[in-house]
């Protein structure tokens, strides 16, 4: 640990550059905007004085560099995010930004993400009206806030083949977004994707009924629907359609 003028303990220069680096900012005016309106406890307003190491504001940016870790990604919606690091933040007992940064940087190439930012504060306009207690969940309010955002979506797909004749179809639920359908069909590479619903909480018996009228439960999943296309007509009726992506196009029923 280093320590600046009034005592405060940053972490080694190797991970506190590799922590500034991931905020993908461009300069030195920006980083110091970013760092008064955050006023994270894991970097160091002025690195400059606090690192001998320290050699440029371009090359503790990386904005001089090829290492652009953000450059590309795209990072899973907001709220989709908020639950997922909820969710991690109590299975490995995180309750701080620190905290959840020095997670990141250890787990950064098995368990964490890649459509989870590492700094979120830099990532999300939501970031700054929420704060680490929503992102981390850490008092009621912060996961009342994210229980209240409903991000539940599931579809209607089929890998009819020899042995999975067709009107068999798999039901997919996803309740964290479209992030975790992208997941669970990464599992299935035979899938084909009919179609794709916002779930709609209100609606749960309704759409259940449906099912039953138009199918039946074979269980794990799996319904047996003798017409798929009356069954999407009144689901149509009274859910929206999420277009689910995968590998860039959006799957639709055809």
């Amino acid at each position: 640990m280093q320590k600046d003028t009034h005592g405060l303990k940053y972490p080694p220069f190797s991970v506190a550059r590799a922590t500034a680096l991931e905020l993908n900012l461009k300069s030195a005016k920006a980083y110091l905007n970013w760092h008064k309106e955050n006023n994270p406890a894991y970097l160091p307003r002025y690195p400059n004085r606090v690192y001998k190491e320290f050699v440029s504001w371009n090359d503790w940016l990386g904005t001089k560099n090829v290492f652009t870790p953000n450059q590309g990604v795209s990072f899973r919606p907001y709220w989709e995010a908020v639950k997922w690091s909820q969710k991690n933040a109590a299975d490995h007992n995180i309750n701080t930004g620190a905290e959840w940064v020095a997670w990141c940087r250890q787990n950064r190439d098995t368990l964490l993400p890649k459509d989870i930012p590492m700094a979120p504060e830099a990532a999300y306009d939501e970031f700054k009206g929420n704060g680490w207690s929503v992102w981390l969940g850490t008092d009621l309010r912060g996961k009342m806030l994210a229980s209240q955002v409903e991000t539940h979506i599931f579809a209607i797909c089929s890998n009819a083949n020899l042995a999975t004749p067709g009107n068999y179809y798999t039901i997919i639920h996803a309740p964290m977004g479209e992030s975790e359908m992208h997941q669970k069909l990464a599992e299935h590479t035979d899938m084909r994707v009919y179609r794709g619903y916002k779930w709609d909480v209100a609606l749960v018996e309704q759409v259940g009924q449906l099912f039953e009228v138009f199918g039946k439960n074979m269980g794990e999943g799996v319904w047996f629907i003798h017409n798929l296309n009356e069954l999407i007509f009144e689901l149509d009726m009274i859910l929206e359609w999420f277009p689910i992506k995968k590998d860039k196009s959006v799957i639709r029923m055809g």
